[in-house]
């Protein structure tokens, strides 16, 4: 299945937040945030992030695998 890339819109906070708090998790030094400061934000937080930045996604079918920007 071929990767497709667009912008993130508000709807993809839910996993936005989890692939987020996931690499800040594994790999902590390529975030400019630290995980124990963005594991109490809700999904509505990542939402107006998502609505204030540029953020790409990379989508396999819905899923979503991989973003690049700044928030």
């Amino acid at each position: 299945m071929p990767l497709a890339l667009r912008q993130l819109s508000a709807a993809d906070a839910p996993p936005f937040r989890d692939l987020r708090l996931l690499g800040l998790q594994e790999s902590p030094t390529a975030f400019g945030g630290a995980y124990a400061d963005e594991q109490h934000r809700t999904v509505e937080d990542f939402a107006g992030s998502i609505a204030h930045s540029h953020i790409v996604g990379g989508f396999i079918a819905d899923r979503l695998v991989g973003v690049a920007g700044s928030m």
